[in-house]
């Protein structure tokens, strides 16, 4: 609540995350997280506040979720395998006078860093 935190590095999120940004910040970086084998789930919350989620290309990702006078930029993104053992984060958002956004980028890749599509040759 009215301040900041990031999650990145290695790290082990548990089979169910919440993220809550309060007039505040939040920086989720899912590229080097040990997922356990199936379905993650993360439950992401902003008021008057954002929230960041950074995963890796590859990964099976859902986004559901809506906002409320603010914004939710989502990605999916499916491997196409069938495994159910296979690691996928399913993220629930809830965006209130905040912003969420879920992007894919690659290792090294910042995140101010512009998409391919956006870039100029």
């Amino acid at each position: 609540m009215m301040s900041g935190v990031d999650r990145k590095g290695k790290w082990a999120p548990a089979r169910r995350h919440l993220a809550l940004a309060w007039m505040g910040g939040a920086f989720l970086d899912f590229r080097e997280a040990v997922l356990q084998p199936g379905v993650t789930t993360v439950y992401l919350f902003a008021k008057w506040g954002g929230i960041e989620v950074a995963v890796p290309p590859g990964l099976d990702v859902d986004v559901s979720g809506f906002a409320i006078m603010g914004g939710l930029e989502r990605i999916s993104q499916e491997s196409g395998s069938t495994d159910p053992r296979r690691p996928r984060l399913q993220i629930h958002a809830l965006a209130v006078m905040g912003g969420i956004e879920v992007r894919s980028l690659a290792q090294g890749e910042q995140w101010g860093d512009k998409p391919d599509d956006d870039k100029d040759d």
